[in-house]
């Protein structure tokens, strides 16, 4: 597939025969006046996204939802679009990131990539930097949200990456489809240092934060748009009894604990562990309460490890990496941002966003606190 999608000159996404074709036509128009809004406010702004959306008058119902609407129904259209499960494909990820121009066809109306951008841009800040009451801030969520972070067509993605990176309260669900978990109550990387120092410059996201590893190996990514635990277990350490030296954990401890993202995504809790050997067992075999928990961690695995691979660093870490990951890419700790982050580096201090990820034994400020890195020694990391 890869190769398919790294050799087209260009990618049609069926989203099927919609519920209501008025509304669908009528959210491609409200989609493409937003997308001409943003191009010209962008111009108008010298790339200042913040100033095109509070610059926007709560009065202009071209932009602003008001129930009765033609820009409402066209609301109702892209909320529908969006939450279809088209969004939650694997191969999502090399339709985000290939060359090829995308167009979506729904029913009788088709709409190119670039108007998927502007609606999530609209809802992401109309939410979180105006005091409008805006009622499709979900827009803004979710696995569409991944896509457009990760395409060109844009500065959208800017705004939203930078978004995901440094809010907490708005995403819920988290807002990359292909995210590990929602970082921003569980996992805290940066410790006690709390402040983001982000802004964004142009077509450019300026943060602080330092590189900590980087990307030895990498597991077998997912073959099919079917999620089988048996892929999972397939990425075992060759030597499971052997120590895992940043925990002194044994490696199968590590492993196990790793495709979880340690975490249980029903109860919101820390501190589990994959169990292959219930989850492979009998249904007819099982109580009641280990056909619960076996449930449990299959939400969880396909949750974490069905949209991610394992990737063990020079270092020695292990951790859920994203599927667009390569060898050489250097892990990150961003001041403020809860996660680690992959990044590639394109040139001298400035790096291409990868995604999120789960590394095993530095979740919690580990790192910091050790003093393997410390405060003031930061660097600038610019993102393109």
């Amino acid at each position: 597939m890869r190769y398919n999608y790294e050799h087209a000159t260009m990618v049609f996404g069926w989203l099927g025969v919609p519920f209501d074709e008025k509304e669908t036509s009528m959210a491609v128009r409200v989609m493409r006046k937003f997308h001409i809004v943003l191009r010209d406010g962008l111009a108008n702004h010298k790339g200042d996204m913040g100033a095109v959306a509070t610059q926007i008058s709560p009065s202009n119902k071209d932009i602003h939802p008001e129930p009765g609407t033609d820009c409402y129904t066209g609301w109702l259209g892209i909320r529908e679009r969006f939450n279809q499960t088209y969004w939650e494909r694997i191969w999502i990820y090399q339709e985000a990131t290939g060359t090829a121009p995308t167009r979506f066809c729904c029913g009788n109306t088709s709409f190119d990539m670039v108007f998927v951008n502007a609606p999530v841009y609209m809802a992401h800040h109309f939410a979180e930097f105006t005091t409008v009451d805006f009622p499709f801030r979900d827009v803004a969520r979710g696995p569409v949200f991944n896509l457009s972070t990760f395409r060109d067509d844009g500065v959208v993605k800017y705004a939203s990456l930078l978004g995901c990176l440094i809010s907490g309260d708005i995403w819920d669900p988290p807002p990359f489809g292909a995210k590990v978990t929602d970082g921003t109550w569980a996992y805290h990387t940066y410790g006690p240092h709390k402040r983001h120092h982000a802004k964004i410059e142009g077509r450019h996201i300026i943060l602080k934060g330092f590189m900590v590893d980087q990307i030895a190996t990498l597991s077998s990514i997912w073959k099919t748009n079917v999620f089988s635990t048996a892929e999972v277990q397939s990425w075992a350490p060759y030597n499971p009894g052997s120590i895992y030296a940043p925990t002194g954990q044994s490696m199968d401890e590590a492993f196990r604990i790793t495709v979880l993202a340690d975490m249980n995504v029903l109860t919101k809790s820390r501190g589990h562990m994959a169990d292959f050997n219930l989850i492979n067992a009998r249904e007819e075999e099982m109580t009641a309460d280990q056909s619960a928990r076996r449930n449990e961690m299959n939400v969880a695995l396909k949750t974490h490890s069905g949209v991610r691979r394992i990737g063990w660093t020079k270092a020695g870490r292990i951790g859920l990496v994203p599927p667009a990951a390569h060898v050489g890419d250097l892990l990150y700790i961003l001041f403020g941002c809860q996660m680690t982050y992959i990044l590639r580096e394109q040139s001298e201090g400035v790096f291409r966003y990868v995604g999120d990820s789960y590394i095993h034994s530095i979740m919690d400020g580990e790192l910091i606190a050790n003093g393997t890195v410390e405060v003031g020694q930061e660097k600038t990391i610019i993102l393109e």
